[in-house]
């Protein structure tokens, strides 16, 4: 622990204080609401960690479901303008995206 400290400093003060528990709760409500956006518009999706698989000429739907479920997840804590999201397809090189968080 001392060691992590030491190479963050800036974390230093949060070690050990249970944000992390909480952080990993925030993770785990927004996936909920992409899995339930998607699954309300028929959408299937498979959660892996803090991404999610879905049929490829979904892409654009998927996004605004991205964004919808940000917003549902964290709507109190104030503009995020735009996240940056890769779009992977397999034997391909990621292509990164714009996802609207306003």
């Amino acid at each position: 622990i001392e060691a992590f400290k030491f190479r963050h400093p800036q974390l230093a003060d949060y070690v050990c204080t249970g944000i992390g528990l909480l952080l990993q709760k925030f993770d785990s409500d927004y996936m909920l609401n992409v899995i339930k956006l998607a699954t309300s518009v028929g959408i299937p999706v498979l959660p892996v960690h803090d991404e999610v698989v879905y049929p490829e000429h979904k892409t654009q739907a998927v996004l605004d479901i991205l964004g919808k479920a940000f917003k549902w997840t964290f709507n109190d804590a104030g503009d995020f303008g735009q996240l940056k999201v890769k779009a992977s397809t397999l034997g391909q090189e990621p292509e990164v995206i714009q996802v609207n968080l306003n």
